[in-house]
């Protein structure tokens, strides 16, 4: 599997990525800077965090699974007014980019402190938070939420107390141990008697393996995870007996006491038998040790680092000077002056600076040693002539200089060798980075060539995935699906749907763009507005503005059951490129999947009327309202539709004699509908009505003899 590792970076990224990559999973991680530790490394692979790469980089791969490392630790060392939030890619940037390559699946990683001070941990309901942090996670969690409501994708939203192991180094018991052994004296900005939660990390991967294992489907689904419930107070305990003489600030003390409580776990349970196998007692005597370790390797390591580049070229003279005076004195301690009795110290200085350095300082050896026999030669007063005119007292100066450069040929012929294997092993590496940028590079053309074949917006693979998103039996829906398709396949965003009157004659505005910035009618007269495209659509033809007449749009579809017009897809305005026929041929298409679409809906919405409206009416029954005013709710929300709501109080008679005389004063388009029908009111959806309009709309309804009361919301739903 691709998985996709972003958000906060600085903890637990690690390992995870490492466990991941054991398992044989390819890891990509959003500019993680450091992947020594990794193996094997090709699993590994980064990307910037600029957007233009973000772009390419999304553009090159498809991810199976996301994981967004939300949690951040060492919270408690921060007071809350200097807090800010870690640096981390965008997650509504990430997750819209991922599900356009196919992305299925997103492990979202929250901390447990999202519930703030309250006791209730139940993993069934939105937390509320009362910090910074907990209101940063909270609107994560929902966007994630809203996610899964829009898309097919399963999410899982982990929520982890404080992680801690030997190699989670940025972890907030590991910041706690360093600051007591560097510091001695530790604040934090939190109440002594405030509850703190620990989860060993491999108790974490260990839930991390099951959850990755199981495919799961599409929706939502929380858990906690922690295995330790305690307060500060007990930490403080803990941390004391492990490094005695710590002292703890609590900056927080004051004010009212923060409740005890222990973390839900019961969904992680119950789902995958996940149990906690390490304890938080017997580990921090462990990682206190590993905390001391670490921190004298660094001061010694530190220390030594700085001064290896001044010490590596002063250890090789003074080997060299050193040498040379030691051979000079033993040479004196034993009497020798050239002759050989039981070894010749200046030949074995010569051998060993040769064969351990090199040529020239072999040579250089072989010089000192020559002076030493002239200084020892003047010291005894023998006559300079015997070493000139004695051939036989050169045979020493040239057995010394052979092998000083003898060894240091043979050490620099070694070092030659050693030079050149790294020299090929370098080209190896090169070699393979290349053949990893080809890969990447094959890798793009490959989801290129699949987005040709299967996602570009003119092709056949393309058009049975608009299908399937457009096979829906409720209206409302399918104008929802229908809005989102004819942007993304036409590549414009100035489109409205009208649908139309049975007389033919009228047309009301459905849905529209929500990007639009012409001011579009939202009710117009064919006969009059329309009158030069009025045969042409009924035709069932489309009218392309060849003339760029200002009146009209850009391009007309209609929309057609049984040679009846029944609505009206427009283009309001289209760039110079859009008035191609291919662009005329796309969008007879795309309108005519839309055409099937409707009818197809509206054929089984005839069928289902008696189980949808109360007898002899068109009010909707409880469920089917309810469902109708959800559907509105998503089109406010995305903007392409309005509406405004009415309660009607219903006076004597039934239902039918209610509708026969509210009909007169709402739209056809208007939905009218009732929470429960042993009530004695219902309610009027006034679609696309404004709010400035609404005193109009009241009084046309008083005159009828109805109450009516305007609502923001209806209650209950």
């Amino acid at each position: 599997m691709k998985f996709l590792l972003t958000g906060n970076l600085s903890v637990l990224a690690r390992s995870v990525g490492k466990y991941l990559g054991i398992k044989n999973h390819q890891v990509f991680f959003t500019g993680l800077p450091d992947q020594s530790d990794f193996a094997p490394a090709k699993n590994f692979k980064t990307f910037p965090q600029d957007l233009d790469s973000q772009k390419r980089f999304f553009d090159a791969h498809s991810f199976d699974c996301v994981v967004y490392i939300a949690t951040q630790e060492g919270i408690e060392f921060i007071q809350p007014e200097k807090w800010s939030p870690p640096e981390s890619v965008n997650l509504e940037q990430v997750l819209s980019s991922s599900h356009k390559t196919g992305m299925k699946r997103v492990i979202y990683i929250s901390s447990v402190y999202i519930y703030g001070d309250s006791s209730d941990t139940s993993e069934d309901k939105p937390p509320s938070s009362n910090s910074l942090y907990g209101q940063l996670l909270t609107n994560e969690e929902n966007i994630c939420r809203y996610f899964s409501s829009s898309f097919p994708v399963q999410i899982d939203i982990v929520r982890v107390s404080n992680i801690y192991g030997p190699e989670e180094k940025n972890s907030f018991l590991n910041q706690l141990m360093k600051k007591a052994r560097t510091n001695g004296n530790i604040e934090l900005n939190v109440s002594e008697i405030a509850p703190c939660h620990f989860l060993h990390i491999e108790d974490f991967l260990d839930f991390i393996g099951q959850l990755v294992e199981d495919e799961g489907g599409n929706g939502l689904d929380v858990y906690n995870l922690s295995a330790e419930d305690i307060n500060y107070s007990f930490l403080q305990q803990l941390v004391g007996y492990a490094i005695p003489g710590t002292q703890f600030t609590f900056s927080a003390s004051e004010g009212n006491p923060p409740p005890q409580r222990s973390i839900n776990c019961a969904q992680a349970r119950k789902k995958y038998n996940w149990k906690p196998k390490h304890n938080l007692i017997h580990d921090v005597q462990n990682l206190s040790r590993e905390s001391t370790e670490l921190i004298d390797n660094e001061k010694s390591g530190n220390i030594f680092q700085s001064l290896k580049p001044f010490l590596n070229p002063l250890l090789v003279w003074g080997e060299v000077i050193l040498g040379a005076f030691l051979m000079h004195f033993l040479t004196i301690w034993t009497d020798t002056l050239i002759e050989f009795k039981y070894i010749d110290y200046r030949l074995l200085y010569v051998v060993l600076i040769g064969s351990t350095h090199g040529l020239f300082l072999g040579i250089l050896s072989a010089l000192l040693a020559c002076l030493s026999i002239l200084v020892k030669w003047y010291s005894i007063g023998l006559d300079w002539a015997l070493i000139i005119y004695n051939v036989e007292n050169w045979i020493p100066f040239a057995l010394l200089f052979l092998a000083g450069s003898v060894t240091g040929y043979q050490h620099d012929k070694k070092e030659n060798e050693i030079s050149f294997e790294k020299h090929q092993t370098t080209l190896i590496h090169e070699k393979y980075e290349f053949l990893y940028k080809l890969y990447d590079e094959i890798s793009t053309l490959k989801n290129q060539l699949r987005d040709q074949l299967v996602g570009y917006r003119d092709s056949f693979g393309r058009f049975f995935k608009v299908t399937n998103e457009l096979n829906e039996l409720d209206a409302d829906q399918v104008f929802i699906k229908a809005i989102d398709v004819l942007q993304d396949l036409m590549k414009n965003d100035q489109i409205a749907i009208y649908s139309i009157e049975p007389a033919g004659n009228f047309g009301r505005l459905e849905v529209k763009s929500k990007s639009i910035h012409v001011k579009i009618p939202k009710s117009i007269n064919l006969n009059t507005d329309y009158l030069g495209v009025l045969d042409l659509v009924h035709s069932g033809k489309i009218f392309q503005n060849k003339e760029l007449d200002t009146k009209y749009p850009a391009y007309i579809a209609p929309i057609m059951e049984n040679d009846t017009l029944i609505g009206l897809v427009m283009l309001w305005e289209a760039s110079f490129e859009q008035f191609s026929m291919y662009y005329l041929n796309l969008f007879r298409i795309t309108t005519g999947l839309v055409q099937s679409a409707l009818v197809r809906a509206a054929a089984f919405q005839n069928i289902q009327r008696d189980k949808q409206f109360l007898p002899g009416t068109s009010i909707l029954r409880p469920e089917a309202f309810r469902k109708a005013v959800e559907l509105r709710k998503i089109m406010r929300r995305k903007k392409i539709a309005d509406y405004l709501i009415l309660s009607i109080q219903k006076e004597e008679g039934g239902w039918a004699h209610l509708y026969e005389t509210l009909s007169r004063g709402v739209r056809d388009e208007d939905i009218i509908g009732v929470l429960d029908t042993e009530d004695s009111k219902c309610y009027v959806l006034l679609n696309h009505a404004e709010i400035q309009h609404l005193d109009l709309i009241q009084e046309r309804i008083s005159k009828l003899g109805l109450q009516s009361e305007y609502l923001t919301e209806i209650q209950g739903l």
